[in-house]
């Protein structure tokens, strides 16, 4: 949901949201903005996860791009609109790709 919608659900001013993510009420109400207008700005990543945060995922990323609607019900499983990666291998996989160790580290060389 936009920013400045759940602020009013919540009945939160911008000084009180800002104080709650460490952004001045100006900053937050430069969140609010629709993404034409050309005072509006998209938080950076450390306030994009403090937004994340304040709001328990109510607001997050996706909510400050003016994106178009997917009809999902006409893409089968697995298609997909972009085209492959020029960079895969012929098996498909990336070469940059690696695999996740057990302990959550990135396993050393390419992937396996």
């Amino acid at each position: 949901m936009p920013l400045s919608e759940f602020l009013k659900k919540q009945g939160l001013t911008l000084t009180a949201f800002g104080n709650r993510i460490g952004a001045c009420p100006e900053t937050v109400r430069r969140y609010c903005l629709r993404a034409e207008d050309p005072a509006s700005r998209i938080p950076n990543r450390a306030s994009m996860a403090a937004i994340w945060r304040e709001t328990r995922g109510q607001v997050g990323p996706a909510d400050f791009y003016e994106l178009p609607a997917i009809d999902v019900s006409t893409q089968a499983a697995g298609d997909s609109a972009a085209p492959p990666c020029s960079n895969s291998r012929p098996d498909g996989a990336h070469p940059a790709a690696r695999p996740i160790l057990s302990n959550g580290e990135l396993a050393e060389g390419g992937a396996a």
